[in-house]
């Protein structure tokens, strides 16, 4: 697998963006609905990950190193 640079602006844009929704969701009137929207947001984006690592090396890392591996 070929290791991918991100850079800084994109971090950045992604900051902004999940800061703006976050922002969003606190001003819909329930104070908890945006750590419920973002764990199951963050809950399917690791499970698409998951999905991608088993697809590459024909299994699930067993521990976090060896996502941190897979990943890298």
């Amino acid at each position: 697998m070929s290791h991918k640079e991100i850079s800084i602006a994109a971090v950045e844009r992604n900051n902004v963006w999940i800061e703006a929704i976050t922002n969003v969701l606190k001003n819909r009137g329930n104070p908890e609905f945006p750590q419920v929207f973002m764990r199951e947001v963050g809950t399917q984006c690791a499970a698409q990950l998951r999905e991608k690592i088993i697809a590459h090396f024909g299994r699930t890392p067993q521990s976090v190193d060896g996502l941190i591996e897979a990943i890298s």
